[in-house]
């Protein structure tokens, strides 16, 4: 089993090596391998921003200006002050890493913004080389580059850039392939997927995109030094935002997503604007051209076209062997059913002049199925938007385990223990079922950058934990046969119950149900009900539950609440609340109604 993924893992990554060497070896013209090189250097640039755009979602229009930081950053240093290029080279990935951690607060933005301020930036970069005065050369540029001298080995030949520039390469597509696969790359895809529920799990979106965006940068700086000491000369003319533009092409006709894609896209798109030079009138017609038809017929670009062709069975997905260990164990919290976990006191929540809760007042029983009920514009899920952090209470206080939470982001309060579902099911569709899952136990595993680059011991115990736990989950919402199902290709009443299984293995101490029957045929709302039932008596997780059925919450609730223009209007048992005169007046019209 391991070896079938190590060889799925790193294929490519022998292929592509044994390509590189027969071109080392056989490859004599001084012209074919310049354009080799450049080739090579823009795939490196391509792999770093598929990190960034494939897998974190971001959309830098400044790729091509960390590139420069780091061309610059090298010539200067070696040119100028006479550092070794091993020295240089380093100091031009680390350059750049620092003005992207400078620059993080952008990629807390949203995707429109954050592609807009990187624009700009861009801009003020090429404004920044060009008027460098001596430093830079200005708009002439900087000749006289000096050759690498790598501990004796000077490289100042077409082939030896090119065997350069492969290993830059071979190195940087190991260090991608190894980061993205554990925790971190499930976060990473995550958020592309779905921030919203990606916040509810716990992950903190800004802190993940920022180690994205910069290891990105890192490796950009790095593909820059490379490129500036292989033509001897820099200027400010190959780190316009146009460049960017193109990496960004390179990206998305390689394949979004994949680290494969942005080989294709980088060898691709470098050939096919050697051949177009040939009828510059007619470039921008054929370059146009050909990307319409690339979005139209293979929108998943290149490496999706022949993904197409691949059979992936179910082996070919499992990375490790399901470990025997206590769902019980795992899930279970305190049956303390007197203890307070959750309390609301005046929570008023106000948007302009309209005022959607209105000081509400509830308490939540550690081990309760608690449902909140109320006709349509009640303020139900600006309820639990409130709650778990989606809006900040304009008056009022929430506490949960005897701490204050109001305010904080959804991150913190999903990380705490508080997790949700939501009203439309909110899944990571480019995922698995089991990879969904598997994103749950995201604030319980520890491995990082440095454990997800070394691949020690602690992190495959940690992989292959986090693994089980997700495969017994799945298994207890019944959904064993659909595993390693893409989330995209499930039908509604599997997508609720994969969000209920993400969630749960986030080990919630009250988890938040939004309409979870909604849109369920009858055995499923059975299922659904003998599950809820067996969240709490078997494992004593608290459930918190907004529901228009109360012929199910009848059944499976031990308190409920009603709302009812954002005002609570009743609060006790089941029995007692359905029967309440004012219920029924404001909610089910009349005695004998059961459904709402």
């Amino acid at each position: 089993m391991m070896n079938q993924s190590v060889l799925k893992k790193y294929g490519t990554l022998i292929g592509a090596l044994g390509i590189l060497l027969v071109i080392a070896l056989f490859v004599q013209s001084n012209y074919m391998l310049s354009l080799l090189s450049q080739a090579v250097i823009y795939t490196i640039l391509a792999v770093s921003l598929q990190l960034i755009f494939g897998y974190a979602g971001q959309v830098s229009m400044a790729h091509a200006g960390f590139f420069g930081i780091g061309a610059y950053t090298s010539a200067i240093l070696t040119y100028h002050y006479d550092w070794n290029f091993v020295l240089a080279f380093l100091m031009a990935g680390v350059v750049a890493a620092i003005v992207s951690l400078i620059l993080s607060p952008m990629a807390k933005l949203g995707e429109i913004y954050f592609a807009m301020s990187t624009l700009a930036f861009n801009l003020i970069l090429t404004i920044v080389f060009a008027n460098g005065g001596n430093l830079t050369g200005g708009w002439n540029g900087l000749p006289g580059i000096p050759f690498p001298n790598i501990f004796g080995w000077v490289v100042d030949s077409k082939k030896e850039f090119f065997i350069l520039a492969s290993i830059v390469l071979i190195v940087q597509y190991l260090f991608m392939i190894r980061l993205t696969e554990g925790r971190l790359g499930r976060n990473f895809r995550a958020i592309r997927d779905n921030q919203l529920a990606a916040s509810s799990l716990g992950i903190n979106i800004g802190l993940t995109k920022i180690k994205g965006f910069i290891l990105g940068c890192f490796w950009a700086g790095l593909a820059g030094s490379v490129m500036v000491h292989m033509y001897a000369f820099v200027s400010p003319e190959p780190f316009s935002f146009h460049e960017s533009i193109t990496v960004i092409l390179m990206v998305v006709l390689g394949g979004l997503g994949s680290f494969v894609g942005a080989l294709f896209g980088g060898f691709g798109i470098t050939f096919l604007n050697e051949v177009l030079k040939e009828i510059p009138l007619y470039r921008p017609i054929f370059y146009g051209l050909f990307i319409v038809v690339m979005m139209i017929f293979w929108p998943n670009g290149l490496y999706g076209l022949v993904k197409k062709f691949q059979k992936q069975t179910k082996e070919t997905l499992i990375k490790y062997t399901k470990i025997n260990l206590s769902l019980k164990k795992y899930l279970s919290q305190s049956k303390d059913t007197n203890q307070t976990i959750l309390k609301m006191d005046h929570v008023t929540k106000q948007f302009g002049g309209v005022v959607a809760l209105d000081n509400v007042d509830l308490e939540v029983k550690q081990g309760q199925v608690f449902g909140l009920i109320g006709p349509n514009g009640a303020g139900k899920t600006t309820f639990i938007n409130t709650i778990t952090g989606l809006e900040k209470p304009t008056i009022g206080k929430v506490t949960f385990l005897d701490e204050d939470i109001s305010g904080k982001p959804m991150y913190y309060v999903g990380a705490k223990g508080m997790v949700r579902t939501f009203q439309t099911s909110k899944l990571f569709n480019s995922m698995t079922v089991v990879e969904n899952v598997m994103v749950g136990t995201s604030t319980i595993l520890k491995n990082d950058i440095g454990m997800a680059i070394l691949q020690n011991k602690e992190y495959h115990i940690e992989e292959q934990k986090a693994y089980s736990i997700a495969m017994s989950i799945v298994n207890l919402v019944g959904l064993e046969d659909k595993a390693f199902d893409l989330c995209a290709n499930l039908s509604y009443g599997h997508r609720r119950l994969v969000e209920i299984a993400r969630a749960l293995a986030s080990q919630p101490k009250v988890l938040f149900l939004d309409e979870p029957a909604a849109g369920l045929n009858l055995k499923e709302r059975e299922n659904l009900k003998d599950l809820i039932i067996r969240l709490r008596n078997e494992f004593g997780i608290t459930i918190f539950i907004v529901e228009h059925d109360l012929n199910l919450l009848s059944k499976i609730c031990d308190h409920m609440a009603v709302l009812n223009f954002g005002k609570k209007i009743a609060d006790g048992l089941p029995q007692a609340v359905v029967n309440d005169p004012e219920v029924i007046q404001a909610y089910l019209g009349r005695r004998d109604k059961k459904h709402a």
